[in-house]
């Protein structure tokens, strides 16, 4: 075979012989009008140029923005408590090109055989027609601030769109390659996003500042592949377990094969099975059957808040942050090993005489729940059938947590103690870090572990393995010359 190396990249050989450099070239400019210090519009327009994108109808992209903000206390001439009231509205658009060194198929150079060197072509396959990707968006919002700047509101709703994403397919291994780099999806955003600020108490030397943040999002796949509607974007997490993208689905779904539970039929059952609707379905084995792949969970949350409070009084301060996060679910990898190797505490009980699983099994009788006498070998319950390699669900649970974040106790030295030396001012803190959880989730912090890979990070998947988190305590002096 004959090969023409000149669309190719390789690396070392023709190195000093071909331009690996990601070239680009911006042109920005941005206008700033006021009038009567009651409007403000701020626009700005970007244009770039990227080698990065091959065909010149791609590789040229303008994205603008702008922003306005009213302030209504001034146009409306409010006085008193308000000290400001003020409306603002953004619109932005940020195009986004390809990582350098995809134009070109890769190729690497091996010993080869028979003393004849040899090459490997890369199993990604780059096109040379993508698109640059683009994210419209625009927000609302509103912030007052009240009663001489001791109280604080502000409140925003975002909603965002993202188009031509770039990501890398899986296809079939018999074109040559694993992977292709196409534009493909498109991705809404919302959410609301809300921040109280507030003195409560503020008396002689005595001082309370207290501030809370609350945030939630929906993100939502609109589209993915139109040649192929039920492609789905995936990630491998456990043996069986995926982290999945689909149409018309919220993102964060968490995927996988489940146990088969019972559904009790009042025209098929009796009557009396109808308390174990929905637990463990066990077969005649006394062993666990799969169901089909569905939709076990979402790792993102509904949620997510904390609430920081400030006490002063003279020199002296004590300050803690609460962070709260809620509604997400959690695969927790850990626990699964720890009750299949058999260290988890619930599997001590029914080592020396079975285990009575809590379900309806199969019985040569007929469907019913587990009788004693029905008992299953501790080892091959807890080391087998509940923690089958496919069997996920059983490990999801709502990895809501609220944590004591920081507690910082601070003094500052009074200036008399330091007047005639180099230094203006002087504090002391003693600060603890991660203090105390309230969680559900068994034997990890769930807000720690996460699946981490090139891909990103997936919070809430807590895999076996990794160091745990741990306190904190610090000592620190600061001194201002």
């Amino acid at each position: 075979n004959v090969y023409n190396l000149s669309n190719y990249r390789t690396y070392p050989t023709v190195y000093n012989n071909y331009d690996l450099h990601n070239k680009s070239n911006s042109l920005y400019g941005f206008v700033n009008l006021g009038y009567k210090g009651m409007v403000y519009l701020d626009l700005t327009a970007r244009n770039d140029w990227t080698s990065t994108l091959k065909y010149k109808e791609n590789d040229s992209y303008f994205y603008p923005s702008a922003s306005l903000s009213v302030l209504l206390n001034k146009m409306l001439g409010m006085n008193g408590s308000i000290d400001l009231l003020k409306l603002k509205a953004n619109y932005a658009e940020v195009g986004n090109d390809i990582e350098r060194f995809q134009l070109d198929p890769f190729i690497s150079f091996n010993r080869g055989s028979n003393g004849e060197a040899g090459f490997k072509e890369e199993t990604v396959k780059n096109l040379n027609n993508l698109k640059p990707e683009f994210t419209k968006s625009w927000e609302l919002g509103a912030q007052a601030i009240l009663f001489n700047n001791r109280l604080n509101v502000d409140f925003t709703y975002y909603s965002s769109k993202t188009t031509n994403q770039i990501w890398k397919m899986d296809v079939s291994s018999i074109s040559g390659y694993n992977q292709i780099i196409r534009n493909i999806g498109e991705v809404k955003s919302s959410g609301l996003e809300i921040t109280l600020s507030a003195t409560p108490v503020k008396t002689g030397k005595f001082q309370w500042n207290t501030n809370v943040n609350w945030s939630m999002d929906r993100t939502e796949v609109t589209e993915l592949d139109n040649e192929a509607p039920e492609y789905g974007i995936s990630k491998s997490i456990a043996y069986g377990l995926y982290a999945y993208d689909f149409v018309g689905e919220r993102r964060g779904a968490i995927y996988s094969r489940v146990a088969r539970k019972f559904k009790y039929d009042p025209e098929v059952h009796d009557a009396s099975l109808e308390q174990y609707n929905g637990k463990l379905f066990f077969d005649g084995s006394k062993d666990l059957p799969r169901s089909d792949e569905e939709i076990i969970g979402y790792h993102n949350p509904d949620w997510v808040g904390s609430w920081f409070n400030e006490f002063r009084y003279g020199n002296l301060s004590v300050s803690a942050l609460l962070f709260a996060n809620v509604g997400n679910s959690v695969y927790n990898g850990f626990e699964k090993s720890f009750v299949g190797d058999g260290l988890d505490k619930r599997t001590v009980a029914g080592r020396e005489d079975g285990v009575l699983p809590d379900g309806v099994w199969e019985s040569p009788e007929g469907i019913r729940p587990f009788l004693p006498g029905d008992e299953v070998d501790a080892e091959s319950y807890w080391g087998d059938f509940m923690t089958d390699g496919e069997i996920n669900d059983i490990w999801i649970s709502d990895g809501s947590f609220l944590k004591l974040k920081e507690v910082k106790l601070a003094y500052d030295l009074p200036s008399k103690f330091f007047v005639k030396g180099p230094f203006r001012a002087v504090k002391v803190s003693l600060i603890g870090r991660n203090l105390a959880l309230w969680t559900d989730v068994k034997h990890v912090d769930p807000e720690t572990y996460s699946d981490t890979d090139n891909a990103g990070k997936i919070p809430g998947l807590a895999k076996a393995g990794g160091v745990p988190s741990a306190r904190s305590y610090t000592l620190n002096l600061r001194l201002r010359f």
